[in-house]
């Protein structure tokens, strides 16, 4: 028997590659590629893919052995004893391993080949008969695989030799096992070809492409760049000690090629614990492409691995819910803050905030942790700003600072409140050279997931549930969105859809007959209109192929689903016009910030609360406007009880004036504004006053 490969799971470029994309889309995917995306507003969606792995859906490689299982040394493939590699990866023995495990629709023909001379058999599909030609020093073969039940496939090489003329017992190398071409085909992909059709023609109905599984990024303790995987290695389905579930994950070379081929930005994550030394070389890659080892430093005629094309735009994370006390890059993150806190002189605590106790000696403290993910996020932007140059930023290339969906009063205010108070100039003057948050950071927020409550147990009660509706979705949005609009920057989710975890009970039957009722889309469809609404720009959709819990489609052949449906739906209509913020010209009470810098309970400001330069009240609050057109502004504050005031005004996080004022009306010009939900911070840069309204009207 195989191994239960369901122990480890969570609970949570070629031309002909091109033509076969092409051609065989209709007959193996369920309707083929989705319409493309209407020209004026459109929605803007991504999908997560899944990691490297033989059991995932994707089925993303059209060569097997790039997500087979270990070489195991001598023909049981259930033995524990590891085969001896070479430096590439390959085995130095007689070996035997399974190619997948746990996973339908895999029959159809099979080409087998590899350097060297070995006896091969299969479990179960017997003997493999194999031709060997002496001058390239290649045995080829195919075999059909009949079974299209959920089963395995387990390979065994005996009398190996990596050379004629080499003892036997030697192993082999350079073993690929192309897959059909669809379920029960008799011609399987040609060796040109990396990555297979069908997971394509579900990535080209969106616009972006999440690679976090794919890299792994959860546990992922690479640090230096020789700790990543190459585009050489013969399986990412590899768990060298200290990872997770995921292993070390695939070659970031292939992340260009896939974006490549499929015409797709790619959005991007870094390992919590890589080096600048690491991240420079990933920036280096996108922008130059490698030799397959390291990345080229200028731009090459004729790159062995090519860079990003110019026309894709790339999204750059630091790691994944690093908020998130589940994954080690919680810890690595925390302990982070908590060595450079300890060494004296860090900006995270520019603010004097710091209680002074480090971890192990206490908990974590929450708000370093946070402060830490912007600082290290904003040292990644600086390097890809390094290598790409200003006119890429935040165009091409795209930083984003993410945080939980849920918790804007916490993880994403921590993160707001080192941008603003410390990178930008609203705290004082900290940095020589300040910047507001849009120099950093394309985008930022939490995530856009949705989940009924877990009593709900029969389809109508959760189809009702207000966690499945806009009413009970919206509130999370509209707090991430005031955070984000007082930042200038653009609310992006690195993830979201239904979310319909395991829950030990009814539930869980009742969530898979769910995914596939009708009304799934029309849900997937309302609660993307409430995110746009909301202020909301790219949603990356989890996951592409998976269970009831978060998968859009359980099987990749199968692109007919009802979430699928809605994405189709989406792509044909425009975005849902923006409903946040208060349409301009208008006004808005100054007791009514929709955030300030003195934590999430400041809506609405007291009637004593003032605004003071000494932090013993408001320092800043922020207003949202909706804007229709592009114009420049008239901000005009009403102000009262002020005591030698110095009020500054910030649209979008960039200063706009600061002005002395003893009271009355005071107004602000601004340059020109584009249209969209903008955020207009008013700070006590000295004094004290009560703000008692903000306007704006268009000049």
């Amino acid at each position: 028997m195989y191994p239960d490969f369901h122990a480890s799971m969570p609970t949570r470029s070629t031309a002909l590659a091109s033509l076969l994309f092409a051609s065989l889309t209709l007959a193996c995917c369920g309707g083929g590629v989705a319409s493309a995306a209407p020209t004026a507003d459109p929605n803007l969606m991504g999908i997560n893919i899944s990691a490297p792995l033989d059991w995932e859906e994707d089925r993303l490689y059209a060569d097997v052995i790039r997500m087979s299982r270990d070489f195991i040394r001598g023909t049981d493939e259930n033995a524990t004893k590891p085969s001896p590699l070479d430096s590439n990866g390959w085995p130095r023995s007689d070996f035997s391993f399974y190619a997948w495990a746990g996973i339908g629709n895999m029959n159809g023909a099979y080409t087998l080949s590899f350097k060297g001379r070995a006896n091969v058999s299969g479990n179960p599909v017997g003997r493999i008969p194999l031709k060997y030609d002496q001058a390239t020093d290649t045995s080829t073969g195919t075999f059909q695989y009949r079974d299209a039940r959920a089963s395995f496939l387990a390979l065994r090489f005996s009398a190996t030799k990596r050379t004629a003329s080499s003892p036997a017992g030697t192993g082999v190398t350079d073993i690929r096992l192309m897959r059909p071409l669809a379920p029960g085909s008799s011609t399987s992909y040609p060796p040109s070809v990396l990555f297979t059709n069908p997971v394509k023609a579900l990535i080209s109905r969106f616009s972006v492409v999440r690679f976090m599984d794919y890299l792994a990024t959860n546990r992922n303790v690479q640090t230096n760049w020789s700790d990543r995987a190459l585009p050489s290695t013969p399986s990412f389905n590899r768990r060298p000690a200290g990872y997770g579930w995921q292993g070390r994950g695939g070659a970031w070379e292939h992340v260009i090629e896939l974006a490549n081929e499929t015409g797709r930005d790619a959005w991007i994550n870094i390992p919590a614990r890589a080096t600048d030394a690491y991240v420079r070389n990933v920036a280096l890659l996108f922008a130059y492409g490698s030799d397959g080892v390291n990345p080229y430093k200028s731009r090459q005629i004729d790159p062995v691995y090519p860079p990003l094309s110019p026309n894709l735009r790339l999204y750059v994370e630091y790691s994944n819910e690093v908020w998130n006390g589940g994954f080690t890059q919680f810890a690595d993150n925390c302990m982070a803050a908590s060595r450079e806190l300890s060494a004296g002189n860090s900006p995270l605590d520019w603010d004097g905030s710091w209680n002074g106790v480090t971890y192990p000696n206490a908990s974590w403290n929450w708000t370093m942790c946070n402060r830490h993910t912007t600082e290290r996020s904003v040292r990644i932007s600086d390097i890809f700003r390094s290598v790409f140059g200003d006119a890429a930023m935040m165009t091409r290339i795209r930083p984003v600072l993410m945080s939980q969906l849920g918790n804007a009063g916490a993880v994403l205010k921590d993160e707001a409140d080192m941008l603003l108070d410390y990178y930008d100039d609203l705290g004082g003057n900290f940095v020589p050279d300040p910047h507001p948050p849009n120099y950093y950071f394309y985008g930022g927020g939490g995530s856009a997931y949705y989940n009924p409550a877990l009593k709900d147990s029969t389809l109508g009660m959760l189809f009702a549930d207000p966690g499945m509706n806009p009413s009970g979705f919206s509130p999370a949005l509209k707090a991430d969105a005031a955070l984000i609009a007082a930042m200038g920057i653009e609310r992006v989710a690195y993830e979201g859809g239904p979310s319909l975890d395991k829950t030990g009970g009814v539930r869980d039957e009742v969530s898979a007959r769910a995914v596939e009722d009708p009304r799934m889309t029309r849900t997937v469809v309302d609660m993307h209109n409430a995110w746009s609404e909301n202020g909301g720009g790219l949603l990356v959709y989890y996951l592409s192929t998976g269970d009831y819990r978060w998968g859009f489609t359980a099987d990749v052949y199968n692109l007919s689903t009802p979430k699928l449906s809605a994405i189709d739906a989406l792509n044909a209509s425009r975005r849902a016009p923006l409903a946040l913020g208060t349409p301009i010209p208008g006004s808005i009470q100054g007791k009514k910030p929709d955030a300030c810098s003195r934590g999430w309970g400041c809506n609405p400001i007291q009637a004593w609360d003032y605004f003071t330069a000494d932090g013993s009240k408001i320092v800043w609050a922020s207003y949202s406007f909706r804007s229709s057109a592009p114009s420049s502004w008239t901000v005009s504050l009403s102000v009262s009880n002020a005591d030698n005031a110095r009020i500054s005004v910030y649209v979008d996080g960039r200063l706009v004036s600061r002005k002395d004022t003893e009271g009355g009306p005071i107004s602000f010009k601004t340059g020109l504004i584009g249209p969209g939900l903008h955020g207009v911070i008013v700070d006590a840069a000295s004094g004290t006053f009560r703000l008692d309204s903000v306007s704006v009207a268009r000049n």
